[in-house]
């Protein structure tokens, strides 16, 4: 018998199988997409990549994977990250470690200048 989530489920599920109805629980995965827009917090006129703001806020993990999925939409626009302070979002990982295994770039406090020189990538 399989592990129900609510006795709802499960009472469905046994008058079916007692009805002798061929019938799984779960066992089906299917893949989908949620749209969604996003709004960089920073775009320039003369520069080729766009900034995030991150200060600490209880939804960081879930905005983070948000722009994860971002960049697997769009994975020509740079999009960079601007952190108010190197925080730990996991037990053994800070939000610049997390920026790098993503191959974000990023900074903290003040966006450099050097980011405004560079050569536009293409």
């Amino acid at each position: 018998m399989p592990k129900f989530k609510s006795k709802f489920e499960e009472v469905v599920y046994t008058d079916l199988v007692k009805r002798k109805v061929n019938v799984s629980y779960e066992s089906t995965k299917l893949a989908y997409t949620v749209s969604k827009v996003y709004k960089p917090d920073l775009t320039f006129a003369s520069a080729n990549f766009i900034v995030e703001l991150k200060g600490y806020h209880p939804n960081l993990h879930l905005s983070l994977a948000d722009k994860v999925a971002f960049k697997k939409c769009y994975p020509d626009i740079d999009l960079r990250f601007c952190f108010e302070k190197d925080i730990k979002i996991r037990k053994k990982m800070t939000i610049t470690q997390w920026a790098d295994k993503h191959g974000f770039k990023w900074c903290i406090g003040r966006i450099p200048d050097e980011w405004f020189n560079e050569e536009p990538t293409k």
